[in-house]
C-alpha cells in the first residue's frame, strides 16, 4: 500500500468487468483494491443468474454464470488485492490529487486513480404488489434461482413476461414436478424464439391478463395461490410449493449523480471511448456503466473496457510510462510463475 494507505487504484463493483480489471490491473502492477457494495463478488451474474448459461463469453461455447464469476475471481485473486464487500460508496472527492471514497459504513478508500464498473448502479428485484408475499421471501418466494436444487420436484410458479421468466420456466421444466407461468400483460416482453419454445413446452400457460390474487397459507406454510384473469374475471385455485418473481428489477444511479462525473442520460456514465476516461481525469468507467456512441453490453466488451481503463490510469499515474504492456505471454510475472 502505498503512503498513507493510497492505492494507485480503487475499483468500485465485483461484477465480471470490475474482476477483470483487478486482474488486470496486477498485470500493470498497479497497487489496488476493490470495493463491492454486496456481501458476494460476481455482480448481477452471481446475485440474479448464477444458475444461467452463459453463451456470449469469449472461449467458453457454455458456461454457469457462476462458474464464469469463480473463473474470474481466481484469475483476479492470483495479486491477493484487497477486495471490500458490503461497501457501498456513497459519495468521493479529490483532496490533493488523490481521491477519497466514503461507504455507508464510515470506510474510506483513497487512490490515485478510480474505476467505476458497476454495472447499471444499485438494482433490486421488483417486489409482487400482494399481501402476505414479504414472510416466504428465500423460503417459498424468489426473485432468482441460485440454487436449482431447492426447486427439484416442487411445484412451482413462475410471474412474468420476460426473457428471465420464460427461461426460467424451460429450465425448470427439467426439474420441478409442475411448472406454471401466468402473465399480466397482452403481449410477451420476451424473445420470440424464446415465446415459441414455451409454447411447445410443457409449462402450463396463463396468458395474457393473469396475475396472482391471493395466497394460501396454512400452518406458517404458503400452499398455493389464487390467480385472476384480469379480462373475465374468473379465478381459479393453484397448488404451489414455490413461486418465483420475475417482474424486472429496479436500478438505482442515485448515488452515482452524487459522485461528480458527467452522465450520458440514463445511458450510463458518459466516458471518452478512446481512454474509458469519465469528465473527472483520473477516473474511469467501464461495463454496462460506461456510455459512449456504439456501446455494446457484453462481459468480453467489458473485460476489454477494464483493460483499457487500467492501462490509462498506468499513463496517468506515470505519463512516461507505456501505455501497452505487450503480450501476456512473454511476461516475467506469467512466465517464472509457471515454471
Amino acid at each position: 500500500m502505498g503512503e498513507n494507505g493510497v492505492k494507485d487504484l480503487t475499483i468500485v463493483g465485483g461484477g465480471p468487468t470490475g474482476l477483470f480489471g483487478l486482474f488486470y490491473a496486477g498485470v500493470r502492477h498497479l497497487d489496488t483494491q476493490l470495493v463491492e457494495a454486496m456481501d458476494e463478488i460476481g455482480g448481477a451474474l452471481q446475485a440474479l443468474y448464477a444458475e444461467k448459461y452463459v453463451y456470449d463469453m469469449a472461449g467458453f461455447p457454455a458456461i454457469l454464470a457462476k462458474d464464469l464469476v469463480s473463473a474470474m475471481y481466481e484469475q483476479a485473486d492470483q495479486w491477493k488485492y484487497p477486495i471490500h464487500l458490503s461497501q457501498k460508496i456513497l459519495d468521493f472527492e479529490e483532496q490533493d490529487g488523490i481521491y477519497v471514497l466514503r461507504s455507508q459504513s464510515g470506510e474510506e478508500f483513497k487512490s490515485k486513480t478510480v474505476l467505476i464498473a458497476n454495472g447499471n448502479g444499485a438494482f433490486a428485484p421488483r417486489k409482487l404488489r400482494l399481501e402476505g408475499v414479504e414472510p416466504f421471501e428465500d423460503t417459498q418466494i424468489f426473485y432468482t434461482v441460485k440454487n436449482m436444487d431447492l426447486f427439484r420436484d416442487k411445484r412451482v410458479l413462475v410471474i412474468g413476461g420476460g426473457d428471465s421468466a420464460l427461461d426460467w420456466a424451460l429450465a425448470l421444466e427439467k426439474e420441478a414436478k409442475m411448472v406454471t407461468l401466468i402473465h399480466r400483460l397482452p403481449v410477451w416482453q420476451a424473445h420470440e424464439a424464446t415465446v415459441r419454445q414455451l409454447i411447445m413446452s410443457e409449462v402450463d400457460v396463463h396468458f395474457p391478463r393473469h396475475e396472482a390474487n391471493q395466497l394460501h397459507v396454512n400452518n406458517g406454510t404458503l400452499t398455493g395461490v389464487t390467480i385472476i384473469n384480469l379480462q373475465s374475471k374468473e379465478t381459479f385455485d393453484l397448488e404451489v410449493d414455490i413461486i418465483l418473481i420475475c417482474i424486472g428489477f429496479l436500478m438505482d444511479t442515485t448515488v452515482i449523480r452524487k459522485w461528480g462525473v458527467e452522465l450520458e442520460g440514463k445511458k450510463g456514465i458518459k466516458v471518452d471511448p478512446a481512454t474509458m476516461e469519465t469528465s473527472r481525469p483520473g477516473v474511469y468507467a467501464a461495463g454496462d456503466i460506461a456510455a459512449y456512441e456504439g456501446k455494446i453490453n457484453l462481459i468480453a466488451c467489458g473485460a476489454s473496457e477494464a483493460g483499457m481503463a487500467v492501462n490509462q490510469a498506468v499513463r496517468y499515474i506515470n505519463p512516461d510510462a507505456r501505455l501497452a504492456p505487450g503480450h501476456s505471454s512473454d511476461m516475467d510475472i506469467f512466465t517464472k510463475r509457471d515454471k
